[in-house]
């Protein structure tokens, strides 16, 4: 049987092996960046399909986001510290306004008969990767 322990432990193992290898699909290395979009961290590779909290931008609007902390050519790695230099990312705007999956809100407060239910869909911004350049 498998414990907590175990997995921890394998997690641990985990952190401490090499960094993982480049995305491989078939034979071919596949591109890929780690970008800083809206304080998050994304790996993306050319064709991935993003949806980001809502961005004020237009249907087929195409932007370049140059704050890449790392990617990958294929064959060399390059970290930036923060940023990689000469580094960036096209990306195409598909749908500027979609909203997401419901999320259900409850607060209540124990032995006083108090409940109260919310919710809201998020609006959402979806995005095309359709270049990965860098120096």
């Amino acid at each position: 049987m498998l414990t907590a322990g175990y997995f921890y432990v394998m997690f641990i193992a985990y952190l401490n092996t090499t960094p993982p290898t480049p995305l491989i699909k078939g034979d071919m290395i596949i591109m890929f960046a780690i970008i800083k979009l809206q304080g998050k961290q994304r790996i993306v590779s050319k064709g991935d399909i993003l949806e980001v909290e809502k961005m004020d931008v237009k249907k087929d609007q195409v932007i370049k986001l140059d704050q890449v902390l790392a990617y990958n050519d294929g064959e060399n790695d390059k970290i930036g510290q923060p940023y990689v230099s000469g580094a960036s990312v096209s990306v195409k705007v598909l749908d500027p306004l979609k909203k997401g999956k419901k999320i259900h809100i409850l607060k209540f407060k124990a032995k006083k008969r108090y409940i109260k239910r919310m919710g809201f869909r998020p609006q959402l911004t979806v995005l095309k990767v359709e270049e990965i350049a860098g120096k």
